[in-house]
């Protein structure tokens, strides 16, 4: 199966179980027969996050498992397990976001940065809402992998996210080797989706191509303000070089600039 159809089966069967889940935990009545099928598809959504590669799917659903050992504790808990659901829906929905990989576009792991070849990748990290401190996590997060990979560009920095201004998903594009951030990543608590791409030569060619061409309107203003000048200083000197050969010389210099 093509990791699109995957995806595509995941998003389906993860959504149908969430939305069963939360209308058993509605219901004013519960009883065996409801537990047992509300820890059937717990249990399969904790297999099915480990089969797409979201682990945190897998370790949020083994906790909501602890409260199924026994009716009273799983009715007694209702609020926290819907708590735990509310976390797999973020999750769900940040996957479903991310967009599929190209045909040559380069490669993509969705929650896994194994990836052992030096080289310049793009790297978007997703922080769920509900960390604590967000900013503070996110200001520490960039601070760590700039400490161990060559930061190229990123679309927050460190002094805007210490201001306190910072949207996910915090994106990166770097010059190194991704496994070097994997403990970093597994260790940093409230992320909850990667996504990784290798940038192709070409893709790399056409950023640089982009920035060389670059130009502000302050830096029109300063060019032409440097003209208006050079023609002032140009019609003030002229006039006060009497030599013929040397004048013709220096119009000619001003005329090549």
């Amino acid at each position: 199966m093509s990791s699109s159809k995957l995806k595509k089966l995941f998003l389906e069967e993860s959504r149908e179980h969430v939305d069963t889940l939360k209308s058993i935990l509605a219901l004013e009545e519960i009883g065996e027969k409801e537990l047992k099928e509300a820890f059937r598809l717990v249990h399969s959504l904790k297999g099915m996050g480990g089969t797409i590669g979201l682990q945190e799917i897998t370790n949020i659903s083994h906790e909501i498992e602890k409260y199924m050992n026994n009716l009273d504790n799983f009715i007694s808990n209702k609020n926290n397990i819907l708590t735990l659901l509310k976390k797999i829906e973020e999750i769900i929905n940040v996957f479903a976001a991310t967009k599929e990989t190209k045909e040559g576009e380069g490669e993509e792991a969705p929650l896994n940065i194994s990836l052992s070849k030096e080289g310049k990748y793009r790297m978007e990290i997703f922080i769920s809402s509900d960390t604590p401190m967000i900013k503070a996590r996110a200001f520490s997060l960039l601070r760590d992998i700039s400490s161990k990979v060559e930061i190229i560009k990123s679309n927050q920095s460190l002094k805007n996210i210490k201001k306190g201004v910072f949207k996910n998903p915090l994106s990166i594009e770097f010059k190194g080797v991704p496994s070097i951030l994997e403990n970093l990543i597994q260790n940093t608590p409230g992320i909850i989706g990667v996504k990784i791409v290798e940038l192709k030569q070409s893709e790399e060619k056409e950023a640089n191509r982009i920035k060389e061409i670059k130009i502000t309107t302050d830096d029109l203003d300063d060019l032409q303000k440097n003209i208006i000048e050079l023609f002032r200083i140009k019609n003030q000197i002229i006039p006060n070089i009497h030599d013929e050969e040397l004048r013709y010389s220096f119009e000619n210099r001003m005329e090549s600039l």
